[in-house]
């Protein structure tokens, strides 16, 4: 497991969908899933963070363009 601040947005989303998986199986024990939820949660951050700081940059170069 990388680092947060380290992981690209696939990484983290193929991380997701692992662990959403291994859920939906009921591969873990109770303290397991509030760690696995802990992690989904902090893993959907980073995917929604990195998908705004792009549509932001997105933004930016088609505002330039219009100008």
């Amino acid at each position: 497991m990388k680092k947060n601040k380290h992981i690209s947005f696939e990484e983290a989303l193929n991380e997701l969908k692992v662990l959403s998986e291994d859920v939906e199986k009921n591969k873990f024990t109770l303290d397991e899933l509030v760690n696995a939820f802990e992690r989904g949660s902090e893993l959907s951050d980073i995917c929604i963070k990195k998908l705004n700081k792009s549509k932001l940059k997105i933004e930016k170069i088609i505002n330039s363009k219009n100008k």
